[in-house]
């Protein structure tokens, strides 16, 4: 600034500058300046320097105050104070600024003084406005939203107000005005043209209850018609609520209408649609209860006709089965046994087939249930392996069977139905699995624990075969009933197509799962994973080679890992077992020198080792004590040459097989049970053909087939039974004689199964008898058919056709101890 226009500014003191209003404005944020136009000089005071964003010690003139403006404002703000400094027109404007990189607004103030020399000064404040206005444009944006939701949702306003006399004025809004269509100059009748709309049936209602809400202060809400001249009624909501000043002498009501024409159209619309849909959801219910009760009728009716057909079906079977296994305990030529064996395997695969027809019945049917029984998984790989092994050997097939030593000896689950499974996918694989000059056809059966996280285990089974595998366009279908691998497959290797099925649904409900993995001409692996219970310790057998001491021998390199479990399963038996791998001759003298064992086991696997063992060392004292254990294809031809020898034949071998052969060998007593039978048989015999004899067995079965075959299969297991014919016949020998045990049939004339236990249970309590036991032998196997035997009183169940293997096991369960009337 120069120094006149310095020295006029302090020469003047009734002139208002900065520095006599800094003070009073700061502290209520306000910013002040002056501006000399003539000269082009400003004076900033600090808190308007601060405003912007600018340090006080930084040179700040007009030009640097302008550049601050955005563009778009710098042309308002030039105009503003060129009308001002040449028409005097008020400085009062509000602009936007640039603050530390924000844009904010400001709301500039000024008025012009004239100096003494003619020149002119412009004094004003600035004031930082960003947050009103931003609360102003909120607002409008939120009254703007307002406005466009009441017209999308047709919804208009009301209000009333009582003056201080107690009248009431009404006022609507425009969208009000468009639903009652009243026009716009309409105030002073609105209200009785109001009426006028109102349907006459909903007017007083309506008015009643809008003075019921004003004089108790309550809501209001309603619903009525509104009859517009010349066009249908419309349906109108209406809301408010009443708001009373703080000296509660002036009321107002604040509401809303909405135009709900459309929507109760619509819902008396859907209103005619629901009944539509109700009659005609009545009907189809009514159609489909009909289906379904013929559908159940046919189902019970395929249900009663299986059950029919199994009876009659395994009645005969029976017969069959039970003879063919009778005459191949006989002494026989080869070519009459390879007879009796061919018919065999052909009548239980009718049996095989009986049996999956039924239990897809009874899956599709929601009725087949599972048990939760103590059994040996050990004991299932066993018995499949021992059904399988004459197939295999026929077949020139190996079967290698690998049990993990961690597997517990009893566990809690359905033994019947997991044999099933493992039964089905080991046939399958010897099935579809065959020997070649160029390869030898291979099955592995493994079992392990995949996961033990007590009282649930996952067993893991596997039976990996090198046959002619699965393509993969048919494995996700291969699960479905019906469904096979060729179409060929039939024709070549029979079979319905039910067992992967069956196999697959089981393992579902079993909470387990199959999975399958094939490749077509190089083979397949189906693994079943299936969670099992831990058993109670109750449960668990006694060891059975308690005190035993076992010398294991492996002089085959490729035997270690073969023989180490072996040495598991031994010392799991609770016998004390000493291993040496690979020894020489001369170790073994020394090992074998005390004598202090009872048995050597020497794993040799090939015909040419063993030979070589045995004439190294033939003439030792310790040679009764030797057990060889050799490929099973080289077993007779070791035996041919050394038949003094006691081999072992591996692969197959099983856990089971390998305890009970070291456990007969090491017996000091070797005793030919075949022998022995049939001794005990020829005398059970001659006493059942005195005339003074008695049995201790009572077998109640109609078919004289049966009868002779039973009989036939008690005198071979060494036990004595009388017949009858029926329930009647039975009751009365029952009442005769003191039997310990009854067999009965279900299904016979005159009086069945069922009515003769009911009638001994009857007379038993009525007399004070004691209870016998009464097994059912049935040819049923339907569902509930076992709960019905044990319903009407009867204590076990055999289902025909009967082997000899179950009909031991019931005997031995039921004769333990004397029974009989007391």
């Amino acid at each position: 600034m120069s120094e006149d226009v310095a020295a006029r500014r302090n020469s003047n003191k009734d002139s208002i500058g900065l520095d006599k209003i800094v003070k009073a404005t700061s502290s209520a944020g306000i910013g002040t300046w002056e501006y000399i136009p003539e000269a082009e000089l400003a004076f900033f005071s600090l808190k308007m320097k601060e405003l912007l964003g600018v340090k006080p010690e930084v040179f700040f003139d007009w030009n640097r105050f302008r550049s601050l403006i955005v563009d778009i404002d710098q042309i308002v703000f030039d105009e503003f104070f060129s009308n001002h400094l040449e028409f005097g027109i008020s400085l009062n404007f509000e602009f936007r600024a640039r603050v530390a990189g924000e844009i904010r607004w400001f709301s500039l103030k000024g008025d012009l003084f004239k100096n003494e020399n003619s020149g002119s000064t412009i004094v004003g404040s600035i004031e930082d406005c960003t947050q009103q206005k931003e609360v102003l444009m909120q607002l409008t944006n939120a009254n703007y939203a307002k406005e466009l939701a009441l017209q999308a949702g047709d919804i208009g306003t009301w209000e009333g107000a009582e003056n201080s006399e107690g009248r009431w004025t009404w006022n609507w809004d425009t969208m009000s005005n468009n639903i009652f269509q009243f026009e716009e100059n309409d105030d002073s009748t609105r209200m009785v043209k109001w009426k006028e709309r109102v349907h006459p049936d909903d007017l007083g209602f309506i008015i009643s209850t809008l003075n019921t809400a004003i004089e108790t202060d309550s809501s209001f809400e309603v619903d009525f018609r509104v009859c517009i001249p010349n066009k249908d009624d419309k349906y109108i909501h209406a809301q408010a609520i009443v708001v009373k000043s703080i000296n509660d002498d002036i009321r107002k009501v604040y509401g809303v209408c909405i135009d709900q024409t459309q929507v109760v159209k619509y819902r008396n619309e859907l209103k005619k649609l629901n009944v539509d849909l109700e009659n005609r959801v009545t009907q189809r219910t009514g159609e489909l209860e009909l289906a379904s009760e013929r559908a159940e009728q046919a189902n019970r009716a395929k249900s009663n006709f299986l059950a029919m057909m199994s009876h009659e079906l395994r009645t005969p079977m029976n017969a069959i089965i039970g003879n063919l296994e009778l005459a191949s305990h006989d002494r026989l030529k080869q070519e009459t046994r390879s007879l009796i064996e061919t018919s065999k395997v052909a009548a239980d695969s009718l049996v095989s087939i009986l049996n999956d027809i039924l239990d897809l019945n009874k899956i599709e049917s929601g009725k087949l249930e599972l048990e939760e029984r103590p059994f040996s998984i050990s004991d299932v790989i066993d018995n499949i392996t021992n059904i399988f092994l004459p197939v295999a050997t026929k077949k020139n097939l190996i079967i290698d069977v690998r049990e993990a030593t961690n597997i517990p000896k009893v566990v809690l689950g359905d033994e019947v139905r997991v044999r099933q499974i493992l039964f089905n996918l080991l046939g399958n694989a010897i099935k579809f699995t065959n020997s070649s000059e160029e390869r030898v056809g291979k099955i592995v059966v493994s079992v392990s624990v995949k996961d033990d996280q007590p009282p649930l285990q996952n067993i893991a089974f596997s039976i990996k075969d090198n046959g002619i595998g699965i393509d993969k366009s048919v494995q996700k279908s291969l699960f479905s009933p019906f469904v096979q691998a060729e179409k060929s497959t039939t024709r070549k290797y029979g079979g319905t197509g039910l067992g992967l099925a069956i196999c697959g649904n089981l393992a579902d409900m079993m909470g387990g799962a199959i999975i399958m993995e094939s490749e077509l001409g190089v083979g397949s692996t189906f693994s079943l994973d299936l969670p099992v219970w831990q058993a109670k310790e109750q449960d668990f057998p006694q060891p059975k080679l308690p005190n035993k001491t076992i010398v294991i021998l492996n002089i085959n390199v490729y035997l270690e890992k073969v023989s180490k479990r072996y040495v598991s399963y031994l010392e799991n038996e609770g016998a004390s077992v000493q291993f040496y791998d690979q020894p020489i001759l001369k170790d073994i003298e020394e090992i074998t020198k005390d004598k202090s064992f009872d048995l050597v086991l020497v794993m040799v696997g090939e015909l040419e080792l063993a030979m070589k063992f045995i004439e190294q060392t033939r003439g030792a004292s310790w040679n009764s004590k030797v057990v060889v254990a050799i490929d099973r294809a080289q077993k007779d031809a070791l035996t041919s040459n050394y038949p003094q020898v006691h081999s072992l034949p591996i692969k197959p071998l099983t856990r089971n097989q390998l305890i009970e052969t070291i456990n007969t060998l090491s017996s000091p007593y070797q005793i030919s049970n075949e022998t022995s039978a049939r001794k005990k048989e020829r005398i059970i015999e001659s006493e059942h053909n005195s005339e003074d004899s008695h049995a201790d067995i009572l077998i109640v079965e109609d078919n004289q087939f049966n009868q002779d075959l039973i009989k036939k299969q008690m005198l071979r297991l060494g036990y004595k039974a009388d017949l009858a014919s029926d329930g009647k016949e039975a009751i009365h020998k029952w009442e005769a004689h003191q039997y310990s045990l009854i067999l009965s049939d279900c299904h016979m004339p005159e009086m069945d199964g069922y009515e003769m236990t009911q009638s001994i249970r009857r007379l038993e309590r009525d007399r004070g008898y004691s209870r016998i036991p009464i097994v059912a032998i049935t040819g049923a196997a339907m569902t509930g058919d076992k709960e019905h035997c044990f319903s009407v009183g009867m204590d076990d169940f055999l289902s025909k056709p009967i082997k000899l293997n179950d009909l031991k096991l019931i005997l031995n369960k039921w004769l333990k101890s004397d029974a009989g009337k007391g």
